[in-house]
């Protein structure tokens, strides 16, 4: 399966979630995987600004200019566990299990080798390394022993 058709599915499987109109309090530079830089038309592999902590894509009046294409990591706030919990109480009418949103985020460190190191994607999906997360989950296992 091509990248761009496995970015769609992990889309897919991310319960739709609307922020509060105006809001970036969660926006910052996030991790791309190359389809998603070449879909967005970004030389590089995170969204970030020339400051680097913030998001190229934050309009100044406030909200996201790519809402509807926004990266993967983007579209895993305030969906699932606490570590990507919306300050404004925004969240799915179906929320993914811890489970389910490792499941998804080791999918999407496996398909990006390349855009940037694990360590910078785990960050900013929150996971932390010292969590051991990814090591006990069989899937994040199979798909690592795929690379």
């Amino acid at each position: 399966m091509s990248e761009r058709a496995t970015l769609r599915r992990l889309y897919r499987a991310i319960p739709e979630m609307s922020c509060k109109p105006g809001c970036q309090d969660c926006c910052g530079p996030v991790p791309l995987s190359p389809a998603e830089a070449r879909r967005l038309g970004v030389d590089g592999v995170t969204t970030a600004g020339s400051d680097s902590l913030t998001c190229r894509f934050a309009r100044k009046e406030g909200g996201c200019s790519v809402y509807a294409q926004r990266p993967l990591l983007c579209r895993l706030f305030a969906i699932g566990p606490a570590a990507l919990a919306c300050p404004h109480g925004c969240q799915a009418k179906h929320p993914l299990s811890e489970l389910k949103a490792h499941a998804i985020r080791a999918e999407y460190v496996a398909l990006s080798p390349n855009a940037g190191p694990d360590q910078m994607i785990l960050d900013a999906a929150g996971i932390s390394a010292a969590s051991n997360v990814l090591a006990d989950d069989p899937l994040a296992a199979l798909l690592r022993s795929r690379r």
